[in-house]
């Protein structure tokens, strides 16, 4: 009998906010693993990866970014192009929401293909996962997984707190990735306006609210949030506000 792994709700989630701030000061991804790591494995999480599941021209790709993953599971999933016949890689292209594996594999309505890859995973070691989907503006889509070797029976704000380290995780890793690379990602610029309008959302507040505390009409606050996502290719405010604070354009 598989045993379950649950977090401790708001605890966990205060855990993944301390992970988060000692996450801007890592260097390596070697660093941001050790310290994301402990994060996730309050949850029973042993493995986590960042994996492009989609490219910019909708094309359907097995493409792994970095994480911890098991070396024979990666080598025989992607020998076996998997993901073209994964439920996890279905939902994160198709919804921008996280699914726990264990709800998919409930719903019923796994094809023939998808039920067996779940059967493989398990003769791996991977018993449960949860996937946080990114869909950015260029179509692309990034997904964060984590694994367990049990069954991880997660609250609400376990959802939430995974679902929070996942984006960070992916957000951290690729700025480290990519930095030095002069792709541009870390010194994408923002109008002043833009980081004001997003330092609010950041605060929780609507778009009408913004507009008020800054003497602005609520469309206007809409175009500079809308105009932020863009540069920072990002899809939704809040993806956009946490792309912001780990470049340093507005403060946590």
């Amino acid at each position: 009998m598989e045993a379950a792994v649950s977090g401790l709700g708001d605890h966990c989630l205060q855990g993944a906010f301390d992970a988060i701030d000692r996450g801007f000061a890592a260097r390596t991804t070697a660093e941001l693993d050790a310290i994301m790591g402990d994060a996730f494995a309050q949850f029973g999480v042993s493995w986590f990866s960042v994996d492009q599941m989609r490219d910019t021209t909708g094309t359907l790709v097995g493409h792994h970014h970095f994480g911890r993953w098991p070396e024979d599971w990666g080598a025989h999933y992607l020998r076996g192009q998997h993901w073209k016949h994964d439920r996890v890689v279905r939902h994160a292209v198709m919804s921008p929401t996280p699914m726990h594996w264990l709800e998919a594999q409930k719903r019923g309505d796994l094809g023939a293909g998808e039920a067996r890859l779940f059967g493989e995973a398990r003769e791996f070691g991977l018993c449960d996962g949860y996937v946080t989907p990114l869909h950015q503006l260029d179509g692309a889509v990034t997904a964060i997984s984590v694994t367990s070797p049990e069954r991880m029976e997660l609250s609400p704000a376990d959802h939430a707190a995974l679902r929070l380290l996942s984006i960070y995780y992916c957000s951290f890793g690729l700025v480290l990735k990519h930095c030095g690379l002069g792709d541009g990602r870390a010194r994408a610029c923002l109008t002043a306006r833009q980081r004001e309008c997003l330092q609010w959302v950041r605060a929780g507040k609507s778009s009408w609210a913004i507009g008020e505390i800054v003497g602005i009409s609520e469309r206007t606050v809409n175009f500079h949030i809308e105009e932020a996502c863009r540069r920072l290719n990002t899809q939704t405010r809040q993806q956009a506000v946490i792309e912001a604070v780990i470049r340093g354009l507005i403060a946590l």
